[in-house]
């Protein structure tokens, strides 16, 4: 009887043990790096993009007709390291860099040290190249100094943009949203969506634009007095035209405030006009098709939860291997040691 009673008992401290020591070597085992740096021609409009899982992002411009890729790894056990791939195709008018990672392995495991490695890029573009497609799972995002037009989101991070004059349209489902713009071009679009966190653009004073915002559990507000609508139950949203009208923005956020700043410039402030109708429904205003900005919203929380589902499933199939490595490792041990 005692020894049945010993034999779970002994179990549990093994196990113990076992996680102590899975826990030291985590602490005391060293973070690896290695470097990638390359750089590709590319015309002055070339497009680029970028698929990233794990790491910050950063992509700032320059006045030269070529990319400059830098990139770090960062992991725990060199095998790590060796199996995230940077790959790159690369031609005169595009750029196109991924990083790929083993199937089962690109979800963090639960000891720190058996993580996947990662990456974190700059790139360096033309001023007036075209940012395609970027996309980052987990980490910040930063776009700088960029005429060209921009398309980036990002998963779980932040989303910061600074001295864009083109095109817009940036997304993120949890974390902070930042933009601010040097210029609103007048025939393009800005969109900016976020799903949990807040939004926050800057546009220039003297903005000849139509506004439209809208939340469903947040805050609106400006710095263009702007009047701001609360929905009969839940919701709030925004409708207005600065000076001549002419570039559209687009603000759409789900569980967040919006604010809308005019930029420190030392220009006249636009004269705003109210477009919201006081006779105008809510349901009139959602269901406006000039106003597509709703579907936007509900397609990044659709990608955010296939990505979300993606990754739990990698998770479990990360774990299982794991395990059986595991046991493996001690079924091996215990085979060297009756030998």
């Amino acid at each position: 009887m005692l020894k049945r009673r010993l034999i779970p008992c002994l179990l549990a401290l093994a196990s113990l043990a076992l996680a102590s020591a899975d826990a030291t070597r985590a602490q005391t085992r060293p973070e690896l790096t290695e470097e990638f740096h390359q750089t590709y021609p590319l015309a002055a409009d070339g497009s680029v993009s970028l698929s990233n899982i794990n790491g910050d992002v950063r992509v700032v411009a320059w006045d030269r007709g070529e990319v400059k890729v830098d990139a770090v790894k960062r992991a725990y056990m060199p095998e790590r390291l060796r199996e995230a791939k940077i790959k790159v195709d690369a031609g005169a008018g595009h750029i196109e860099i991924e990083t790929e990672y083993p199937e089962y392995r690109w979800t963090r495991r639960q000891e720190q040290w058996e993580n996947p490695a990662s990456i974190e890029y700059t790139l360096t573009v033309p001023r007036g190249a075209r940012l395609e497609q970027i996309n980052l799972v987990n980490g910040s995002l930063n776009i700088e100094g960029l005429t060209g037009a921009v398309h980036a989101s990002a998963v779980n991070g932040r989303v910061t943009a600074s001295g864009l004059t083109g095109a817009v349209n940036l997304s993120v489902v949890n974390g902070k949203l930042e933009a601010t713009l040097d210029k609103l071009n007048e025939s393009g679009t800005v969109s900016l969506t976020s799903v949990n966190g807040p939004l926050v653009v800057t546009i220039p004073s003297d903005s000849n634009a139509t506004v439209r915002a809208s939340t469903v559990h947040g805050q609106i507000t400006n710095d263009f007095n702007l009047p701001v609508r609360e929905g009969e139950h839940v919701g709030r949203d925004l409708e207005g035209r600065l000076g001549q009208g002419g570039s559209r923005v687009r603000l759409s956020n789900v569980n967040g405030p919006i604010t809308i700043r005019r930029a420190n410039d030392n220009r006249p402030l636009s004269p705003a006009t109210n477009l919201l109708s006081e006779t105008r429904s809510r349901v009139d205003y959602d269901d406006d098709r000039d106003d597509d900005h709703d579907t936007d919203a509900r397609e990044a929380a659709r990608e955010a939860r296939e990505t979300s589902r993606g990754a739990r499933a990698d998770a479990r199939e990360a774990a299982r291997e794991s395990a059986r490595e595991r046991r493996e490792a001690l079924a091996e041990a215990d085979r060297e040691q009756a030998e």
